[in-house]
C-alpha cells in the first residue's frame, strides 16, 4: 500500500506565488490515485485554482485537468482525458509504444460564453502524433485541429481551421 500526502502552505516557483497546494497519492484496491491542487495568487488579490485528479490501472490513466479563476473575466476549463498505453510488436520483432489519448466532451467557460469541446483523439506512435477532430466551438465560432506531425517526416501536416475566433484570449 502506498499513501503519500503533502500539504504546501504559501510557496513560490520562480516569480509565481502560490497561496497553497497539495499532493495526494495512494493505491487502494490496486488502482493508483493521484490528486494535486494549486492556488495561484495574483498581485491584485485574484486567484487561479488548478486541480488535477487522476487514476491509473491496467495501462490506462484517466485525468481531469481543471482550471478556474475568480476574476471578473471568469474562465473555467475542465478537460477529461483517458490515455491508454499499448505495447505493439513490429514486423522486426521489436516492440513499440502506442499512446492513445481520448478527450471527452466538455464545456469551457470564458467570461459569459460557453464553448463546447467535442470528443477527439490524439495518437502518438514512433515519434508521430496524429490529431483526430479536436473541435472547440461556440455558435458559429470554432477551432478545429486535424492532421499529423512528425519529426521524421516534414511532409506531415496539422490543419488548424479557425472561424471568427478572437486570438487575444
Amino acid at each position: 500500500q502506498l499513501n503519500v500526502e503533502a500539504i504546501l502552505p504559501k510557496f513560490k516557483i520562480g516569480k509565481s506565488v502560490f497561496e497553497s497546494g497539495s499532493v495526494l497519492c495512494h493505491n487502494p484496491d490496486g488502482k493508483m490515485e493521484f490528486q494535486t491542487t494549486l492556488t495561484l495568487l495574483h498581485s491584485k488579490g485574484s486567484r487561479n485554482q488548478f486541480s488535477i485528479p487522476a487514476d491509473a490501472m491496467d495501462d490506462r490513466i484517466n485525468t481531469l485537468l481543471h482550471f478556474e479563476n475568480d476574476r471578473d473575466e471568469k474562465m473555467k476549463i475542465d478537460i477529461l482525458a483517458s490515455s491508454l498505453f499499448v505495447m505493439e510488436k513490429r514486423e522486426s520483432g521489436k516492440e513499440r509504444l502506442r499512446t492513445e489519448i481520448t478527450l471527452k466532451q466538455e464545456q469551457i467557460i470564458r467570461k459569459d460564453s460557453v464553448w463546447e469541446l467535442e470528443p477527439s483523439s490524439i495518437t502518438i506512435v514512433d515519434g508521430n502524433t496524429f490529431i483526430d477532430n479536436f473541435y472547440l466551438s461556440k455558435n458559429d465560432q470554432y477551432l478545429r485541429i486535424n492532421g499529423a506531425a512528425s519529426a521524421k517526416n516534414p511532409n506531415e501536416t496539422v490543419y488548424v481551421d479557425l472561424n471568427d475566433v478572437e486570438l487575444s484570449y
